[in-house]
């Protein structure tokens, strides 16, 4: 797979910016872009996607476009190196109202591109190669509730609901129905989340 398109998107709502190279840091994401959730750093799409569903680089809101296939086939948890920056596969990334205006949200399921983390600093080109690795990491549950518990199976200490959502990246339009996918993970899930009281 070879990298085609890179974009930037500094703030919701902007169009993103056509670059010819991307800095990736652990921390920050991509450098100079709208800050990211851990596990939503970076989304990458495969060109033979935005071809199929007649859109052009940029519309899926994503930041690498892939030449090639076989992305969306590989397991959560697969390490990429792309130039000479490290991503791990986390999950699909859902269908949103951003995007069902240009696709209906059938068509985009798992093909609106593959989102990761990055877990070693580096810099994409237009023109490096996307490799698989030989390590890999954890897969990420794709349904929230079982990625919610997933993160939350092995935390001992009480974390705040907004930052659990931020940490598993779900929307904060989550936060109503929260409650509830606790009750339902059952176990100690409950009295691992704080709520706010106002």
């Amino acid at each position: 797979m070879i990298v085609e398109h890179l974009m930037l998107k500094r703030q919701p709502g902007l169009a993103l910016e056509p670059r010819p190279e991307l800095q990736l840091d652990p921390v920050a994401g991509i450098e100079g872009a709208q800050r990211a959730a851990p596990l939503r750093h970076v989304l990458l799409v495969e060109h033979e996607s935005l071809r199929r569903l007649g859109l052009r680089p940029g519309d899926l809101r994503e930041n690498v476009v892939l030449g090639g296939d076989g992305l969306y086939g590989l397991p959560s948890g697969t390490m990429l190196r792309v130039g000479t920056a490290e991503l791990r596969l986390t999950f699909h990334c859902e269908p949103c109202a951003r995007v069902t205006a240009l696709a209906s949200a059938k068509a985009l399921l798992h093909q609106r591109g593959y989102l990761a983390s990055v877990v070693t600093a580096g810099t994409i080109r237009i023109g490096d190669e996307a490799r698989v690795m030989n390590s890999r990491q954890a897969q990420v549950p794709y349904a929230p509730r079982d990625r919610i518990a997933w993160y939350l199976q092995d935390r001992d200490a009480p974390i705040d609901a907004a930052e659990l959502l931020w940490e598993v990246g779900l929307p904060r339009a989550y936060a109503r129905a929260l409650p509830a996918l606790l009750r339902r993970i059952g176990g100690s899930a409950t009295a691992k989340v704080r709520f706010r009281t106002r």
